[in-house]
């Protein structure tokens, strides 16, 4: 496997990106071990290990929580191996006492040569995550001093969504001018554009740049009727609290164009693929 083929292996990690779904259990392992490998410079990593803080990066930015899974089925890019043969059936008790790494061929390929690692990484956040978690996740694999190089936005896209909510975020109307422009105001897709979603009004929410941020992470979706809905697993206490559980099960503002408002589709993938699900309780759902 030469650096063309490591390329291409991270960019189409199996089928896990047909019809839009968001399984992010490959591209956070892989983060995950070029963090280990930049930092610790070890080939096999304890599956004990990996169990451990896969499991909070899984629950953190992806809808699964089994780490097991990317673990053993990554070796089917080419990239990735386990130290010793497993049973095909996957045996928790059993994999504890096994290790992964990158091939040989690869590690070597990666070891001193932080160029690429740097080119891997933001392949896998350019084509896998939102815009809004890169410096998260960047701390969380010990990526850090990996340089992000953000792609070219649509300025037409973001102006078009801010106008058709009147500068105002849907959420909470957070609305401010400073010095002839808008700050702190976003626009947010709704279906990300990595898995197919389009640069268009219907696919777009006006959000400040909180509600942004926890929109992209699942802390809360839009349910029919433009009804906003947190998830029971976010937890918050005292004032902060008043940022986001205020809203919940109230109708997000409307765009002045009803041909703009979110579409259905785009909707049901976000609740499908990112809201951190169940939904607390709410009467009306």
């Amino acid at each position: 496997m030469d650096l063309a083929d490591i390329k291409n292996a991270v960019l189409n990690l199996g089928t896990w990106k047909k019809d839009g779904k968001a399984s992010l259990h490959k591209p956070l392992l892989t983060l995950y071990a070029l963090g280990r490998l930049l930092n610790d410079g070890i080939k096999w990593i304890p599956y004990i290990e990996i169990k451990r803080d896969l499991r909070d990066l899984l629950s953190r930015f992806s809808n699964s929580y089994h780490p097991e899974y990317p673990y053993v089925y990554l070796k089917n890019d080419g990239y990735w191996e386990l130290d010793r043969e497993i049973n095909k059936k996957i045996i928790i008790k059993e994999l504890n006492e096994t290790a992964g790494g990158f091939t040989e061929e690869v590690y070597e390929l990666l070891l001193n040569n932080f160029s690429l690692i740097e080119d891997l990484t933001n392949i896998l956040l350019e084509n896998y995550f939102a815009e809004t978690q890169y410096d998260d996740l960047l701390n969380r694999t010990g990526l850090m001093s990996v340089a992000i190089k953000k792609r070219s936005r649509s300025p037409l896209f973001r102006k078009n969504v801010l106008e058709t909510y009147g500068y105002r975020c849907a959420v909470c109307g957070f609305n401010l001018h400073l010095n002839h422009s808008y700050v702190g105001l976003e626009a947010a897709h709704i279906k990300w554009h990595k898995f197919g979603g389009p640069d268009t009004e219907e696919n777009g929410l006006a959000l400040c740049s909180l509600h942004h941020t926890l929109f992209d992470y699942g802390t809360f979706t839009v349910h029919k009727n433009n009804i906003l809905v947190v998830s029971s697993s976010a937890l918050s206490y005292g004032d902060s609290s008043k940022l986001l559980f205020a809203y919940h099960g109230q109708e997000i503002l409307k765009p002045y164009n009803p041909n703009h408002s979110p579409n259905k589709l785009y909707l049901e993938w976000h609740n499908d693929e990112i809201f951190k699900k169940p939904a607390r309780y709410l009467e009306t759902l």
